[in-house]
């Protein structure tokens, strides 16, 4: 299990390897934190889940589950889901 402090918003390892393809739908969060791009873009669009101890939570779940699995005191609705969505997407157009 993860540790209730777990946070990766302070993490500056460059992982990129495992993301060089594109992102789906099934791209769990845990990929997207590993790529230094990626987790760039999910810091600024999501600071709070990058920070909140509910992110070990939701590691291993696509973006949009994660984002309706946490609970109802998280302000999940003011994230822009299909924004985030588009920007990752374009990291890995090739």
């Amino acid at each position: 299990s993860y540790p209730a402090t777990f946070d990766m918003s302070d993490a500056n390892t460059e992982m990129t390897a495992g993301m060089a393809d594109p992102i789906t739908s099934a791209t769990t969060l845990a990929e997207l934190i590993a790529d230094s791009r990626s987790r760039k873009i999910l810091r600024q669009h999501m600071p709070e889940l990058m920070k909140s101890p509910w992110l070990s939570q939701v590691m291993g779940y696509p973006l949009e589950r994660a984002l309706r699995s946490l609970p109802p005191q998280f302000d999940s609705k003011s994230i822009q889901l299909k924004k985030v969505e588009k920007e990752l997407k374009a990291l890995f157009k090739n």
